[in-house]
């Protein structure tokens, strides 16, 4: 029970973040976009601490930037436990997502989980901004799969 508690407040808390802001391997404090003085330093720090975010490949962190439908998938996947030395990606029936795309196993992660299921016409719009509704359900739908565990 206590371990299905951590991932649901990961994933609550994961939630009200993106929804209050943002948009990621080290802490806050590394990101040299990310000074201690900002407004989210504290959230995007203890979200850096459990895993479920990352930086940019180029160090940065980004604050002002949007997150896409990929970058969302990732988070959502880290926080219910994706492991890229153990996880497969299944064939995805989306025609907009390549085979070799950086966020494939974390796109095909989250579908298997029934958290995404695309936008219609076979495809899911990687690079589009996760909306507010979009991030909200993904929530919602990982918080109903963890309690089914």
């Amino acid at each position: 029970m206590r371990k299905l508690l951590s991932k649901t407040v990961q994933i609550v808390l994961l939630a009200a973040y993106i929804l209050s802001v943002v948009c990621v391997n080290s802490f806050a404090a590394d990101f040299p976009d990310m000074p201690r003085t900002h407004k989210n330093f504290m959230a995007v720090d203890s979200l850096v601490d459990l895993g479920v975010i990352a930086g940019y490949d180029d160090g940065s962190f980004k604050p002002e930037r949007e997150i896409t439908r990929t970058e969302f998938c990732a988070l959502m996947a880290r926080t219910l436990g994706y492991d890229k030395n153990t996880y497969k990606a299944d064939k995805l029936p989306f025609i907009d997502v390549p085979d070799g795309y950086w966020g494939i196993d974390y796109i095909s992660f989250c579908f298997e989980l029934g958290l995404v299921n695309g936008m219609g016409n076979n495809e899911f719009w990687p690079a589009a901004k996760v909306t507010v509704e979009q991030a909200t359900k993904m929530a919602v739908c990982a918080i109903e799969k963890e309690g089914e565990a």
